[in-house]
C-alpha cells in the first residue's frame, strides 16, 4: 500500500470510529507504517510504539471485566493468567457486531495466550469464575 492510501484507510477508519463511538485505542493505527526494506519478511519486527502499547488489566474477580484495545492492521494476543490457588475461566468478546465470545479457560498458577484478529474492535474480558484472573493484552 502506498502512503496515500493508508493516510485514506487511516481517515475513513477514524471516521467510522467517531461515527459509531467505538474507538480504536491506542494501538489504532500504530502498525501503518511501512516495513524497512532491511527487513525479512518473515521477521516479525516490533517499533517502539507497538511495544509500549501492552495493557494489563487489573486483578479480576467474578464478574469483573475489563476492555482492551485491539490492533487494526496485525493480530492482538490475549493472555489469560490464573492465581496460584484455583483454575479460572475468562469470557473473550470483541465488541464486533455479531461477534459471539470465546472461553479461555486457564490453570492454577497457569498462563493460556489468545492470538486473533479483532480488526481494531475493542475486546472485553471477564472473569466468569470466583477465582483471581489477570489479562494482559499486546
Amino acid at each position: 500500500m502506498t502512503r496515500a492510501s493508508l493516510r485514506r484507510l487511516a481517515v475513513t477508519l477514524s471516521a467510522i470510529s467517531v461515527v459509531s463511538g467505538l474507538g480504536l485505542g491506542p494501538a489504532g493505527l500504530a502498525q501503518a507504517s511501512p516495513r524497512p526494506a532491511t527487513v525479512a519478511p518473515a521477521q516479525h519486527v516490533l517499533s517502539a510504539p507497538v511495544r509500549a502499547a501492552a495493557t494489563r488489566s487489573p486483578a479480576l474477580y467474578y464478574h469483573d471485566d475489563y476492555n482492551f484495545p485491539t490492533w487494526v492492521f496485525g493480530k492482538t494476543r490475549l493472555c489469560v493468567t490464573a492465581g496460584y490457588s484455583a483454575p479460572g475461566t475468562a469470557r473473550v468478546q470483541s465488541r464486533a457486531p455479531l461477534a459471539a465470545p470465546e472461553y479461555v479457560s486457564v490453570g492454577a498458577g497457569q498462563t493460556h495466550c489468545v492470538e486473533r484478529w479483532w480488526g481494531g474492535f475493542p475486546v472485553n474480558a471477564m472473569n466468569i469464575t470466583y477465582s483471581r484472573l489477570t489479562v494482559t493484552a499486546s
